[in-house]
C-alpha cells in the first residue's frame, strides 16, 4: 500500500511537461523521518515533498502515492511512480472528487447536480453511459465531449504510468515520452476505429446477402 495524503501546496510546476513538486500533508506514519518537514503546523499533520508528472493540485480528494524515497540535493523526497484518487463510495466522496477540478467541464455546482441525479453510481455512469450526463441541466453536447475526453485522458495516463512502474520508468517520464504515449494512444484509437469500421462492413454485407 502506498502513502495516503492530501495536496497541501505547489513548490514548482512546469506547464510544458507537467513535471511538478508538491507538498503533501498526511497522518501516515510510513513517511520516513528524514522526509518530514521539521516545521510545526497547527493541524499537527506530517508534511513531505513529492515529485512527479501530472500530480493533482487539489485538496478536494485524498490521494494514494506509490514511488521511491530518494535523498538528493533538496533532501529526501517521494519520487512518484503512480498515484490514484481515493474516492469514498459515498455521495459526499463522489461529489468531492467530481468537483475537485480533475475532470474538465465539471465544477462544484455541476458535480452536486450529477450526484443528486445518479448518487454513488455517478462515476460508473461517466465511464459506461456518459451520454446520460445530458440529463443534467447545463451539460451540452460540447461540454459532454470535454468531460469524456478529460476522464479518458486521466485514466489513460494513469494506466500507462502503472504499466511503467514495475520497470522503474514511470517517475522519469519526459516530454519526449509523453509525445510517444500520445502517439501510441492515437494508433490504438485508429486501430479501434478500423475494427469498428470492419465490423460495420461485415454486418452490412451479411444484411445485404440476406
Amino acid at each position: 500500500m502506498g502513502i495516503l495524503g492530501t495536496y497541501d501546496s505547489t513548490v514548482y510546476s512546469n506547464p510544458v511537461n507537467k513535471y511538478c513538486v508538491v507538498r503533501i500533508r498526511t497522518t501516515d506514519q510510513g513517511v520516513p523521518e528524514q522526509a518530514r518537514d521539521k516545521r510545526k503546523y497547527r493541524d499537527h499533520l506530517i508534511r513531505f515533498t513529492a515529485v512527479g508528472y501530472d500530480l493533482p493540485c487539489t485538496d478536494a480528494v485524498e490521494l494514494e502515492f506509490d514511488g521511491d524515497w530518494v535523498d538528493g540535493k533538496y533532501g529526501m523526497q517521494l519520487q512518484v511512480g503512480q498515484w490514484q484518487t481515493v474516492v469514498p463510495r459515498t455521495e459526499e466522496g463522489v461529489k468531492g472528487y467530481l468537483g475537485s477540478g480533475l475532470i474538465k467541464g465539471i465544477g462544484e455546482k455541476t458535480a452536486a447536480e450529477i450526484v443528486a441525479r445518479f448518487g454513488v453510481n455517478a462515476l460508473d455512469i461517466i465511464e459506461k453511459q456518459p451520454e446520460r450526463l445530458l440529463e443534467i441541466r447545463g451539460i451540452t453536447e460540447n461540454k459532454l465531449e470535454d468531460i469524456k475526453t478529460s476522464f479518458a485522458e486521466s485514466r489513460a495516463l494513469r494506466d500507462i504510468m502503472t504499466l511503467l512502474a514495475p520497470f522503474n520508468s514511470a517517475r522519469s517520464v519526459t516530454v519526449s515520452d509523453r509525445e510517444i504515449i500520445g502517439a501510441i494512444e492515437f494508433i490504438i484509437s485508429c486501430v479501434n476505429t478500423r475494427i469498428s469500421f470492419c465490423q460495420a462492413s461485415v454486418s452490412a454485407s451479411a444484411t445485404t446477402e440476406l
